[in-house]
């Protein structure tokens, strides 16, 4: 497989499971969107976030404004995510270190 610039994910809730695949795909791709939901508990976000910031990716918001260092800060902001939206999802961005 080829080095790939962008991947947008949302597997209605099932992102989490995709982290496996994601680790196998780590260094060819360059940047990643992908849909959290409140109906997927928000352990498991975290666990692919880690996961991915592990393999050099940095994670940022979906304005990709805001850039997350740590589980406590992506849980902070999935927490505010959740409590501010009636539709109840976001998108942050996962996005390669040089």
């Amino acid at each position: 497989m080829c080095d790939v610039d962008f991947v947008r994910i949302d597997s209605e809730g099932s992102e989490p499971k995709l982290t496996e695949a994601m680790m196998g795909l780590g260094p060819r791709v360059k940047s990643s969107f992908i849909e959290f939901s409140q109906f997927t508990p928000m352990a498991e976000y975290i666990s692919l976030a880690m996961t991915l910031m592990s393999l050099n990716f940095d994670c940022f918001d979906q304005t990709g404004v805001r850039k997350f260092e740590t589980a406590d800060a992506i849980s902070e902001f999935l927490r505010s995510e959740f409590a501010a939206s009636k539709i109840a999802v976001t998108k942050p961005w996962f996005v390669a270190r040089p």
